[in-house]
């Protein structure tokens, strides 16, 4: 996590659009303690997890993918939801099939 000069427009930008409407990996996340959230799919039980975790003076989430029971770290995000759409989009991403190599 390092900043940037050119982070402060850009949230300023960011935040001065209308929120967004519609669905968002955000609402699959489950808080199941105080700073750890669970991704959890319609047909799935848990496909990944987000937890709030501190390096010195930053704080920010730390995204895992899970795939056949093991942890796999997507990244490390200063907002949960860039964290829960990082997740989602590893997961979504492993979904289609692999290509067949010779």
């Amino acid at each position: 996590m390092r900043h940037d000069p050119a982070d402060a427009p850009a949230a300023y930008h960011h935040a001065r659009r209308p929120p967004a409407t519609g669905w968002h990996p955000l609402l699959a996340a489950v808080e199941v303690e105080p700073g750890v959230w669970e991704m959890h799919g319609q047909h799935v039980d848990r496909y990944g997890v987000v937890r709030l975790v501190r390096r010195g003076p930053e704080v920010g989430y730390r995204a895992d993918l899970e795939r056949g029971g093991r942890a796999h770290t997507v990244g490390y995000f200063r907002t949960l939801r860039a964290a829960t759409a990082a997740v989602h989009r590893a997961w979504i991403g492993g979904l289609a099939p692999r290509e067949h190599r010779p």
